[in-house]
């Protein structure tokens, strides 16, 4: 049976986009329930909404939780929590989860492989600009200097 896929912690309470602060690390977790055989899930941060295991970046997991679901003791729920510090680069791309399940030969077992993703925002203050712009302007003629930026 597939596993269900949804985000938990402060992600799983925004509606539209998640917003973060650049360089302070956030928390969230991803919890598969109710597959058997258990869910391998797993945490990806990508530039489009769908899962891209090429060339989106996997996520640090930082601890792993799998328990008998509530409502049948035959299913099994998993709850993986991964870290993530945000950079100034990474406004506007998706933190992303999937739920796999392979059987005992590592081959996926459903072809639809559940996933889910939310977009992050990341909040970073101004940014001092290396370039110093100056004009003057000529008493003599009291024509306007123009200064194109």
């Amino acid at each position: 049976m597939p596993a269900a896929l949804e985000f938990g912690g402060d992600i799983a309470d925004v509606e539209d986009k998640w917003m973060i602060l650049q360089d302070e690390e956030v928390t969230f977790s991803c919890h598969g329930n109710g597959g058997t055989p258990a869910a391998e899930v797993l945490g990806f941060v990508g530039s489009e909404e769908g899962i891209n295991e090429d060339e989106d970046a996997a996520l640090d997991e930082a601890s792993v939780e799998e328990l008998e679901n509530g409502d049948d003791d035959r299913l099994l729920d998993i709850t993986k929590e991964f870290t993530f510090t945000p950079t100034r680069d990474d406004c506007g791309k998706y933190l992303k989860c999937s739920a796999k399940q392979v059987n005992a030969d590592g081959e996926l077992l459903f072809e639809d492989v559940p996933q889910i993703f939310k977009q992050i925002m990341v909040v970073f203050p101004p940014q001092p600009h290396d370039e110093e712009h100056s004009a003057g302007f000529n008493e003599e003629t009291g024509e306007p200097v123009e200064l194109e930026i």
